[in-house]
């Protein structure tokens, strides 16, 4: 009976057993696989994304010195201020966004400022990126039309990949131009800023941090690869590999394997236990899964200091509004907004009391406006309102906002009052695309602030002339209800 309970019970009972083992370590090694693929491809799309909003971002940082009527007057002085191209043009960039090293160059690409590692350094020292920049600069000479693909980058901007002193970095070239437009600049004369960001170290390391990216490194061309590593190729231009961002993936579906493993080996007899806690498993790391991508989503659209959507979330925002508008849904009412001595609080509380006043005026902005609110950057906010009663609360919001920027904030044991300046664009009144919207309200932005600090004006057809005609200092202020009507 024992040797027929073996034959007839015991090993048809083991094969089973068995059996069901194998298709649960089938489908576990399946699901993990299938996890870890998806998991990597996220990883990849996120990492380019993430690496080109930064390149686009270093663009965006010189924008706010090199478009500036202050600047182009200081380049050409003779002697040059030091002082000053330090604290606007040179050390200024290591210090507030990290750049690594800044250089001036001459209408004859010739080096008249340098900066390295955050300190002055002698002109000479742009040897170390000449053969990179110089191209670049003959490139954009040669240009007849803006090389940035920026809309939102008013100047040309050209770029590329090299190494320097053996380090991947990324060489940001803009010419700087008056921002009024009162300066005369003959096509070709411009000086031109030139931006180094190294892509290891410090940059490395926050883009690993902020978007959890393990292992993150730079491998030269010619490394190979590790086992199991993850990377994205860094390349020139024409083409040429730079180097390599690498970095250990996430492998959310091995994690789980070797967890559930030990328990199916010591419990085999109990299956549906063991089935019912790895599709638990499975669900937790999905869910995980997801939550990291929702996060990693959230990150790559919202302003890290304010929490409010970024630049990005902005141009989505208002592109979705045009195509509702396409279908005859409502209007378009674009607000730009930017504080009025911000740079005084800057220079002279710090750039701490600076950031607490931006986060201030985006906590203000969002009490007053609720949806809609963007950073774009700087001290720059706009916000996006859309429907039927878009233009109709325009004036209303604009006053809320003066209103509520008028009441002082404390910083750091300060009491400070900024004040707002704020332009209004309708579409489609004033424009049929996002971009001329865009143009048109930061027009009435500038008129505003001609006007007076604490003030709002809403786009009207003379503005546009009075660019045109470079007569911005001889326009004349009119009252805001006279804007909106002209509006």
């Amino acid at each position: 009976m024992g040797d027929g309970f073996g034959a007839r019970v015991l090993l048809p009972t083991l094969a089973v057993v068995g059996s069901v083992a194998l298709v649960i370590a089938a489908l576990l090694t399946l699901s993990a696989a299938e996890a870890d693929r998806v998991a990597a491809a996220r990883e990849r799309r996120l990492a380019v994304l993430v690496l080109r909003q930064q390149f686009e971002q270093v663009a965006r940082d010189q924008q706010g010195s090199t478009i500036w009527d202050d600047a182009v007057r200081q380049v050409r002085a003779r002697p040059l201020d030091a002082r000053w191209l330090d604290l606007n043009l040179g050390v200024w960039f290591r210090e507030f966004y990290g750049h690594d090293r800044a250089y001036i160059l001459d209408p004859r690409d010739q080096p008249i400022y340098a900066m390295v590692d955050g300190r002055r350094a002698e002109p000479e020292a742009f040897g170390a990126v000449a053969g990179a920049a110089l191209p670049l600069a003959g490139e954009l000479r040669r240009a007849e039309a803006p090389l940035s693909e920026d809309a939102a980058d008013p100047t040309p901007t050209t770029a590329e990949l090299a190494l320097v002193d053996g380090r991947p970095a990324l060489l940001s070239l803009k010419p700087i131009v008056s921002d009024t437009g009162d300066i005369e600049q003959a096509p070709g004369s411009e000086y031109f800023h030139l931006s180094v960001r190294y892509l290891d170290g410090g940059f490395l390391r926050a883009v690993a941090e902020r978007y959890q990216f393990g292992g993150a490194r730079f491998r030269p061309a010619g490394a190979r690869a590790a086992e199991g590593e993850a990377r994205l190729a860094f390349r020139a231009r024409d083409g040429r590999l730079v180097g390599w961002f690498a970095w250990r993936p996430f492998r959310p579906g091995l994690a789980v394997a070797r967890q559930v493993a030990p328990v199916l080996g010591a419990a085999l007899l109990l299956v549906a236990l063991v089935v019912a806690a790895l599709l638990t498993r499975v669900r937790r790391a999905t869910a995980a899964l997801r939550a990291s991508e929702r996060e990693a989503q959230r990150l790559a659209f919202h302003d890290a200091l304010t929490g409010l959507p970024n630049r990005a979330a902005f141009d989505q925002r208002l592109a979705g509004a045009f195509a509702a508008l396409a279908r005859d849904e409502g209007g378009i009412a674009l607000f730009y907004l930017d504080l009025d001595r911000f740079k005084q609080v800057n220079d002279t509380l710090g750039h701490p009391a600076g950031d607490a006043l931006i986060v201030e005026f985006g906590r203000r902005l969002a009490a007053c406006a609720g949806d809609g609110v963007a950073r774009l950057g700087g001290d720059e906010f706009a916000i996006v309102r859309t429907g039927a009663g878009a233009r109709d609360g325009a004036e209303d919001l604009c006053e809320r906002i003066i209103a509520a920027m008028r009441e002082p904030a404390n910083l750091f044991g300060a009491r400070v009052t900024a004040g707002a300046s704020i332009g209004v664009a309708f579409a489609p009144g004033d424009a049929a695309d996002p971009v001329e919207l865009k143009r048109r309200a930061d027009i009435a932005l500038y008129r505003a602030k001609d006007g007076g600090r604490g003030r709002w004006a809403c786009f009207a057809e003379e503005m546009d002339d009075g660019v045109r005609l470079r007569a911005v200092e001889d326009a004349q202020p009119i009252a805001p209800a006279a804007r909106c009507a002209a509006a």
